[in-house]
């Protein structure tokens, strides 16, 4: 079971980075920021899970690495970042299709709250002061997001929302475990995933979630373009109509004539 665990997080780490890529070259050809802004959720968090299996991936002590200065300074503001990207995905996926503009105004709030938790958490790291708090405020906050979401997505029964809702509901899922899991941990109870691999579910969640997301950002982008391509043809036969009209008009006045 071990190894079948270290594999998976092998081909997670790989997933995702082969994920960032694939959206940056979509960005690239299509220049949508809802892709450019998943692609910074999906970089910040494989970069997060990177950092916390220094075992696995950098062959360093997990004690040794987890309570080092320099872990602190990049954990956190990874998955803080991530945080923020997500929502700036959130944003700008459902701006132009929910109606409600409340929507994206509350995630405007959102975006700019977490903007300003930087603030803190440098003034409490170099203070020497603990930062879990703003760890475990970050990690609940994506989780009443996610459940915020799945709500809005049924209430106004929006495109995408099978898939979109699926990818959530899997990502609060490994989200709830991961929680119980370091909570167990912090009753020493003994267990594989308790010891060492207590981010598995929330891995799994995100990976499920980052292929559901994937495939209603591209399913998007290819309705949009059909409904682009739609009106361009809509309005180049009103232009010749308009044309064709202008033209039998001039000649039925030159017949009078």
């Amino acid at each position: 079971m071990y190894k079948a665990i270290e594999l998976f997080y092998f081909f997670f780490q790989g997933i995702l980075f082969f994920q960032v890529i694939a959206l940056l070259v979509f960005y690239y050809i299509t220049r949508r920021k809802d892709s450019l802004f998943f692609m910074g959720f999906l970089l910040f968090a494989s970069l997060n899970f990177f950092l916390a299996a220094p075992e696995l991936f950098y062959n360093k002590e997990d004690g040794e690495v987890l309570t080092s200065r320099w872990f602190r300074f990049f954990n956190t503001p990874f998955a803080m970042l991530s945080g923020l990207f997500f929502s700036l995905f959130l944003r700008d996926f459902f701006g132009d299709v929910v109606k409600d503009q409340r929507i994206p105004r509350l995630l405007t709030i959102i975006i700019r709250i977490q903007m300003v938790l930087f603030i803190p958490f440098y003034i409490m790291y170099f203070l020497e002061l603990p930062t879990e708090f703003l760890f475990n405020l970050v990690n609940f906050g994506g989780v009443a997001i996610g459940i915020w979401i799945v709500y809005i997505i049924f209430k106004h029964r929006i495109q995408y929302a099978r898939i979109v809702a699926l990818g959530t509901i899997f990502y609060l899922i490994g989200s709830v475990l991961t929680t119980w899991l370091l909570l167990l941990r912090l009753q020493q109870t003994k267990h594989i995933l308790v010891d060492h691999f207590p981010f598995l579910t929330l891995k799994i969640g995100i990976l499920v979630q980052s292929i559901c997301y994937l495939i209603a950002i591209f399913h998007k982008w290819h309705q949009q373009s059909i409904e682009g391509r739609a009106q361009a043809i809509l309005a180049e036969r009103h232009r010749i109509a308009s044309e064709l009209h202008d033209d039998v008009g001039a000649t039925m006045s030159g017949i009078s004539l």
